[in-house]
């Protein structure tokens, strides 16, 4: 059976799927488990294929689903879900400074376009791909 890599990202689990309804002190809708189960299964699918696999931060979004994030100096990926699958945003860095923004979708089952973006974050020199 695989184990998440890190005590850390398993507690993460369990605090994201702990929250209840208003969890933001407003009108925040408690994770629901299917996007959980998503969000699992994305992770699971990038570090079985990815040597460079990084685990993400794991944060509940206030309509019930998950976003995956990673981070670095130069640059961010975030892998939303959504009700049809995944939006895919990542951030750069541009070399004067300035910010360029990447943003495609993917089905839930589309672990390829997935994997094309992790490949961007963690390869720097990497342009964005055409997905």
């Amino acid at each position: 059976m695989w184990q998440m890599h890190s005590a850390t990202l398993r507690r993460r689990f369990v605090e994201v799927a702990a929250l209840e309804d208003g969890w933001d002190g407003e009108n925040a809708v408690r994770p629901r488990p299917e996007a959980l189960a998503s969000a699992l299964g994305a992770i699971l699918a990038l570090d079985a294929a990815l040597p460079e696999f990084e685990e993400p931060f794991v944060a509940p979004t206030i309509d019930g689903l998950i976003q995956l994030e990673w981070h670095t100096d130069r640059r961010a990926l975030e892998f939303e879900a959504t009700d049809e699958g995944w939006s895919v945003v990542g951030t750069e860095t541009a070399p004067r400074g300035e910010r360029v923004y990447h943003q495609t979708d993917a089905s839930r089952l589309d672990i390829d376009k997935l994997l094309a973006a992790f490949r961007w974050f963690a390869g720097p020199e990497l342009p964005w791909p055409l997905l």
